[in-house]
């Protein structure tokens, strides 16, 4: 998972790409309600591909860019993990057959 860090009008974002295919994009966004009551991070897509996004202010302090970044690939694993199963792949982590699980 590449994350690309840039700075721009006094903020700093973080940026990692999820997917190219067009196919899941649909389903990506149906995601993306419900998410946003989770997470800070913002996902974003064209009509061929999806990319997840956050920012925070370049004056931030230390602690604050640490947690930036925690909450953005903690993020980005949820994310990474709905692509690899509409992709038909497995998810990384799978929770046990009783267990609850509750998705957007």
């Amino acid at each position: 998972m590449e994350i690309v860090a840039s700075e721009a009008n006094g903020r700093i974002v973080l940026s990692c790409s999820l997917s190219d295919d067009s196919a899941i994009v649909p389903t990506l966004c149906s995601y993306a309600a419900g998410r946003i009551l989770r997470e800070d991070a913002v996902l974003a897509c064209d009509k061929s591909s999806a990319f997840l996004w956050q920012d925070a202010p370049a004056s931030s302090g230390a602690r604050e860019m640490v947690r930036l970044f925690e909450t953005f690939v903690d993020s980005c694993d949820w994310w990474r993990e709905r692509v690899d199963a509409l992709r038909g792949g497995t998810a990384a982590s799978s929770a046990p057959d009783d267990a609850m699980v509750i998705r957007p």
